[in-house]
Parts: C-alpha cells; structure tokens; sequence
C-alpha cells in the first residue's frame, strides 16, 4: 500500500494559516466516586441527541509503570460519561460517571478507540476496543503483563451499558482505532501486524508498513463473529471513519488520509487506497464536524510525541494539532494548534465537536480542552478557496 500511495496524490495541499478554534480552556474531570482526576482521555464519542459524551480513559502511564514492575493488580481504565451541558463546557472543571464500573468488576477493562453509533430506530451501540493486559507465564517464564486487546460491544441505554458480547483473536491483536457502520458491523484498525509486543517493537523501529483495517461482523453464524481484512500494509492504522461511500484511515506514520471506497471491501484487501489526503502531520482519531468536514487530531512532530508519550526526555511535551480536511478534494485547513508552552493539552489525540465547541482529549495528559468552533465558518471558507 506504501507503493500506491505515490499514485493516488489527492489532497496534497498545505494547511490554511488561519486557526479557526478560539477561547480554549482545560477542563478537567473527577470521577463521581472516587473524586480522581481522569486521565488518558484518548478517543471520545458525542451523543449529540442525548447532550452526552462517552470517554475511555485510562492513565496509561501508570498502568504501564505496574506492568512493568510486575504488579499483582494493574489499575483499571473507565468509560465515562460527561453531560455536555454549559455548566461543563464552559466551566474549568467537570464530574463524570464511570458507566463500565459493574463490567470491569470481575475482568480486566483499559479503553481505548471508540465509537458509538446511532441506527434509525435510535438504537445505540458503543463500540470499544479494550487494550486489555493478561498474563503470559508460560514456559517456566516469570510472569510478566501483556497486552492482548479485544473489541467489547455495549447496548446502550440512555447513560447504562450492557455488554453484549466481546470480540477477539490474532486479527483484531493491535486493535486501535474502530467505526460501526451498523448495529452488528463494524471496522477496527491495528496499528501494526505482529501479535507479540517484540513484533510491534520492530515494524515501529524498522518503519514497516504492515498495520492493517478488518472488518466484523457479529451474526457470523455458528463459527462467531466473522472477521476479514479488508486493507493492509499501511503505515501506523489509526483513526477511522465513514460515511455512506468510503472509509477513511489514518495513516499516523505516513502522515496522510487513506480512502477507499467501501463496495471495493469486500472478501480480499483491496490492493490500494483509492485516493491518498496528505496531510503534513501525522493523524490521529478522525471525527466528522457536522457541516462535512473531517476533523484529524495530529501530531506533528512524531518524535516529540515519542519523547512525551514514553518519557524519554524528562520535561518533554507535545503539541497538539488539529485540522480539518475536506473530503470532496483533500484540502486541509488549520483548526488549532497549541503555541503555549507548556501546551494547554500535549498530544491530543481526538478532536469532536458538539454545537459550536470543539472537544479535544489527549493520550494521556488529564481531562480535555474545549474551545470555541464554528464548523459552519470552517466550511465556507473552504468551498470559498475551491475553484
């Protein structure tokens, strides 16, 4: 897919200068019963209908430092729900509701990718990769923490979850990102193709571009839940969304959008990208903003973030970068980008929107930064820069 890549050179443009997110403050968040501040927020999902919005957090700094040391018990992520009413968005702090609190009483739950999708009957499903840990003490080895993710799937009522059903195996084993598409279906990236974390270790180091997009769905008959890849070899799969014609993926290390029409993923991967938005930053989640714009959470500079992320330079920080990308040519314009120093949020890592607030969450800095945006703006003025 690297090598289709240099044919399909659509949206190859440079991001407009003008930043269109203003007022931006820290939010932070306390869980309703412990009173911890919440940390991670990676991904999150908005409930525009319900005013709510779902966020899987977990201190991923914390729960990595166990794991390493061998912990008997590694802390567990959450997913919580935040109202987004004026009190919250305007406001410099916030309480949330940890809905999963009676699902991860007896296993293990560290949330990461999300999405949650709303069928015409207003049924609504959460989506949830689990980048669970469990632990591989086999062969006479010391035990020792590995991650071994899985896809849980949620009913939702109103701000209650109930878990339906779990999906796992080799080829959702570094799942990262997800999208439904249906009730029953739904995509998920992993962001390399090894299993082990010693595979994962050496396409990152080496640069390969193995990382892949499936697709499952649920009513896979008496064998389970069916899973095909549907794409692979690309660099870094992350983010992914859809609309009723393509699936969008983000290439994190090939700091570009990948298209393809969705009729093409069928039974084999398809053999490249139809159209390939470069994007000069390296994509994260990928949200729409509601006036059909796409909104990429960035990073750009890859090696800041790896200095922040896995603290291999005390004191190291990250920006934050968000664009907005235009699905009909690529076009790509500048939505934030942190200037302050500190950044008010480093390495955000998803960017939604609801009304006129643009809601950004980062991998593990705390809370979320909320500015103001007005997607309708973003939106002429980008049909005003087009031919």
């Amino acid at each position: 897919m690297a090598g289709a890549m240099m044919l399909a050179g659509c949206g190859d443009h440079g991001a407009a200068e003008t930043e269109l997110a203003s007022d931006c403050r820290r939010l932070l968040l306390t869980d309703s019963v412990t009173g911890r501040p919440i940390a991670g927020v990676q991904d999150l999902a908005v409930d525009r209908e319900a005013g709510i919005a779902w966020l899987p957090a977990q201190d991923r700094w914390q729960v990595e430092a166990a794991a390493r040391t061998g912990a008997d018990d590694l802390p567990e992520g959450g997913l919580y729900w935040l109202a987004l009413d004026a009190s919250s968005l305007t406001g410099g702090q916030a309480t949330v509701v940890d809905a999963a609190r009676a699902f991860k009483a007896d296993r293990p739950f560290h949330p990461h990718g999300i999405d949650l999708f709303v069928g015409d009957d207003g049924r609504r499903t959460l989506f949830v990769v689990n980048r669970r840990y469990v632990r591989d003490g086999g062969d006479g080895r010391r035990p020792r923490w590995v991650m071994d993710p899985s896809i849980e799937v949620f009913d939702v009522h109103g701000t209650a979850l109930h878990h339906r059903l779990t999906v796992e195996g080799p080829l959702v084993c570094q799942a990262n990102g997800i999208v439904g598409v249906a009730s029953d279906r739904f995509y998920v990236s992993n962001d390399t193709g090894a299993c082990s974390a010693r595979g994962r270790w050496l396409e990152l180091v080496a640069g390969l571009d193995r990382a892949s997009v499936v697709r499952v769905v649920l009513e896979g008959g008496e064998d389970g839940p069916r899973i095909t890849t549907v794409a692979e070899g690309i660099r870094f799969a992350n983010g992914l969304a859809v609309n009723d014609e393509h699936l969008y993926v983000a290439a994190t290390r090939a700091n570009a959008i990948l298209v393809f029409r969705r009729d093409r993923l069928q039974e084999a991967p398809a053999e490249a990208p139809d159209a390939v938005f470069r994007l000069g930053t390296g994509p994260d989640n990928l949200m729409w903003d509601g006036a059909g714009g796409l909104l990429a959470a960035s990073h750009p500079s890859l090696f800041r973030l790896a200095l922040y992320r896995y603290r291999w330079w005390p004191g190291a920080i990250a920006p934050s970068h968000v664009v907005r990308v235009d699905p009909r040519d690529g076009s790509v314009q500048q939505i934030y980008r942190s200037r302050e120093q500190p950044p008010l949020l480093s390495a955000a890592t998803v960017a939604a929107v609801y009304d006129d607030r643009l809601i950004m969450g980062s991998v593990t800095d705390t809370g979320l930064a909320v500015c103001r945006y007005a997607a309708g703006e973003a939106e002429a003025q980008a049909s005003a820069r087009r031919p």
